[in-house]
């Protein structure tokens, strides 16, 4: 992945682009993705967003994919040394040769001054992918830092 984060006046552009590679025989189906995101916060740390993800070849050779995704933020306070948040998405994918779907995401995030964050999340859609896409619950660990001062 990689991308930038300009700000526009109280809005924040999340412009990106992401390689999906695969180093497995089975599964060897990389695709590339660009990225398109606008975000604001609130003075209380609620935030809003809406983001655009497009791909010209998508996974599987399906042809072109789009996917649409509004969402949204609100901080719960702090917890110990983290600043814990109910963060949840709402997306539509759609893609030239395959099944469009509905996606959805609510999840808790705690995260630390030094930049740590620990996360539980709940995703699912409305089409059965089998077990390679059914819903379920994702812990993540993440670290950020800045190089750019």
């Amino acid at each position: 992945y990689a991308g930038i984060k300009p700000e526009v006046g109280p809005v924040t552009l999340d412009i990106g682009v992401i390689y999906y590679g695969y180093d497995s025989q089975e599964f060897d189906e990389p695709y590339t993705e660009f990225k398109l995101g606008a975000s604001h916060s609130y003075e209380n740390g609620a935030g809003v967003g809406v983001a655009l993800y497009y791909s010209p070849e998508y996974f599987g050779n399906t042809g072109t994919a789009t996917y649409y995704e509004v969402n949204g933020s609100y901080p719960l306070g702090k917890v110990g040394p983290f600043a814990v948040g109910l963060g949840g998405a709402l997306g539509y994918q759609e893609v030239e040769r395959a099944t469009d779907y509905t996606s959805w995401r609510l999840g808790l995030t705690g995260v630390t001054d030094a930049g740590i964050e620990v996360g539980l999340t709940y995703h699912g859609a409305d089409e059965d992918f089998g077990p390679i896409g059914d819903d379920r619950v994702v812990i993540h660990l993440k670290y950020s830092f800045g190089i750019i001062g």
